[in-house]
């Protein structure tokens, strides 16, 4: 990978305005394409790169993927009079 530059997940993390831990998370879950460069791979904790080509694949995947979600809102019993909603 000569050459190209690639990011540790606290850059990206700050690079996304996120916590490095949920780039790591998005690495684990398989969204992010992600290399481990520890001396021993798969030994121990690994210590993770992203290339740049990852990034703007992800980027350009999930760009404008914001999720919202909300509760369900209890149904109010027809025995109830509500005055403030």
């Amino acid at each position: 990978m000569t050459g190209t530059h690639a990011f540790s997940p606290p850059q990206l993390a700050r690079r996304w305005g996120i916590k490095p831990e949920s780039v790591i998370k998005k690495i684990r879950a398989g969204q992010l394409r992600a290399f481990d460069v520890s001396l021993r791979p798969g030994v121990g904790r690994p210590r993770y790169r992203i290339a740049l080509d990852a990034v703007v694949e992800y980027e350009i995947r999930f760009s404008g993927a914001v999720v919202k979600t909300t509760r369900a809102r209890r149904k109010t019993p027809d025995d109830v009079i509500e005055f403030f909603k």
